[in-house]
């Protein structure tokens, strides 16, 4: 674990003689005070967070100079852990869960054309992700639909599991020949915009 073994750290603790440790200052007291208080906050604010907007996040990175393309962080796992059982579970989540997504064997198909695609900061723009959709042949009328369902957050750019939607639909209707719901099944809709699609009608 990540504490040391209780009866060794307690008698080294008995061993040490902390009356002889040296006083803090008054100017380092109120230094370490600042670097808490405000440095750390402040670096914090610097990194990339999955609650940015796009735009704060391309600022944060750089990208609108061209200096860094990084993924966007899209879920809080620390040191790496995996935090669903899909990423655990390499045959993914059965129906009967909470976060099952019909599209999921879709997205891992789809994501080695999404990162071809170039997108800037985990977001594919708004032009690119137009060009995609017009180049699928659909009516203009089609794509707006296609367009409104896939554009879950509404802020003008993709991000993968948006463009694995995008794909879906357009597939249902050039190969299967089915109408554009007029809302996504609940299947369908990304696990990581459920909650959003919540708030929304929660509010009507």
């Amino acid at each position: 674990g990540d504490f040391p073994e209780i009866a060794s750290f307690s008698n080294k603790l008995h061993e040490t003689k902390f009356a002889e440790f040296n006083t803090l200052s008054e100017k380092q007291i109120a230094d370490l005070d600042r670097v808490l208080n405000e440095d750390i906050p402040k670096l914090m604010e610097e990194l990339p967070s999955e609650k940015d907007s796009p735009d704060i996040i391309r600022s944060k990175m750089g990208a609108a100079g061209g200096i860094a393309k990084v993924p966007v962080p899209v879920a809080n796992n620390k040191f790496g852990k995996k935090e669903t059982a899909h990423e655990s579970n390499p045959f993914g989540y059965d129906e009967e869960n909470e976060d099952y997504w019909a599209l999921q064997d879709s997205a891992d198909r789809l994501l080695p054309s999404f990162e071809a695609l170039g997108p800037d900061g985990g977001y594919l723009s708004t032009a690119k992700a137009r060009d995609v959709l017009v180049k699928t042949g659909l009516e203009k009328d089609q794509l707006r639909q296609i367009w409104n369902l896939s554009d879950i957050d509404k802020d003008g750019l993709f991000d993968h599991d948006e463009y694995v939607v995008a794909m879906f639909l357009c597939d249902a209707v050039l190969q299967k020949g089915r109408p554009i719901p007029s809302e996504l099944p609940a299947s369908v809709i990304p696990p990581s915009k459920r909650s959003l699609l919540a708030e929304k009608s929660s509010v009507f």
